[in-house]
């Protein structure tokens, strides 16, 4: 797990991994038919998964598996535009934009059939004590899609992970030199100003502790991201919307896995050990940041069919 994007749970349907498991089957990826420009569903999370939701400890992993077709416009349109020379030319009149539209639909169709395709495949657990759902990916389209997809199911309700200060103002606090005991502020962050052309300052592999970034901070300039060490156990880069990027362990964690000899206990412990101290960080988060935010619900159905 190198990203999350997280979400909060605080409803949730079904109660067990046994029961999750049958609903997704419902839902369970099938490819792609031949007119088909995408597909998702859902897969077993590892080879060992008794069922579409896999469980360790605490935590229920779930995986989404995308199918696309590989078919750009440019190809479409270069078809289209020979069809409709073609018929001008041989029927000596013009094409019409109704017709237009029907032969590019028609073409579309048919390359479909033949076009390549590409598969994807984004991972989530859920964090059953945290009320947590956190999507391993950097792409919030793709962690909207799986949130998506899992709302329908019914009977559950998913918000935005929102804390009460906004995280921008809790990284400008910390690179003016009020860090919390819990961290350290490593050498990388962003700086973005105020107006239309948002003047932006990188910082990579750099001290962040000079008068140089306070000046910026003075000016008006509000950290975007900011890379930071946990307790010494985790380092990852928060994003001003608070989002985790390249998520590691600090090099003796790995030694916590133990001897896993196999595939699948290496899967299990990888996410025992990954989930724990990522759950360990968004506590700390939400409790810096003064606690999680009120907020609507962004999608809500209703029971489960």
């Amino acid at each position: 797990m190198k990203n999350a994007i997280v979400y909060r749970i605080p409803e949730f349907w079904p109660t067990s991994v046994e029961a999750l498991s049958m609903v997704l089957h419902t839902r369970r990826f099938v490819g792609c038919s031949p007119t088909d420009a995408e597909s998702s569903g859902w897969v077993y999370p590892a080879k060992h998964s008794a069922g579409l939701a896999h469980q360790v400890g605490r935590h229920i992993v779930i995986t989404l598996q995308t199918e696309t077709k590989i078919l750009p416009a440019s190809v479409v349109n270069r078809y289209v535009s020979e069809k409709v020379e073609s018929v001008e030319r041989e029927e000596g009149r013009r094409v019409g934009r109704k017709e237009r539209s029907e032969i590019a639909e028609t073409l579309r169709l048919a390359l479909l059939r033949k076009a390549f395709s590409k598969i994807d495949r984004t991972t989530a657990y859920l964090d059953t004590k945290a009320s947590r759902m956190v999507v391993d990916t950097s792409s919030a389209k793709r962690a909207d899609d799986l949130a998506c997809k899992l709302l329908e199911i019914g009977g559950i309700t998913i918000r935005k992970f929102m804390t009460t200060e906004r995280p921008e103002l809790a990284m400008r606090r910390w690179l003016s030199g009020d860090v919390p005991d819990a961290i350290t502020i490593d050498d990388e962050c962003e700086l973005v100003g105020q107006g239309d052309d948002r003047p932006t300052v990188k910082y990579q592999r750099h001290s962040l502790d000079g008068e140089d970034v306070r000046e910026h901070l003075s000016c008006g300039k509000m950290p975007t991201r900011a890379a930071i060490t946990y307790i010494d156990r985790a380092s990852f880069v928060l994003t001003d919307d608070l989002h985790i990027k390249r998520f590691a362990l600090v090099d003796t964690m790995p030694a916590a896995r133990g001897d896993s000899p196999t595939e699948e206990e290496r899967f299990d412990a990888d996410v025992a050990l990954y989930a724990s101290e990522m759950a360990g960080v968004l506590g700390w988060i939400e409790d810096a940041l003064g606690g999680p935010a009120e907020e609507k619900p962004t999608t809500t159905t209703g029971a489960g069919e």
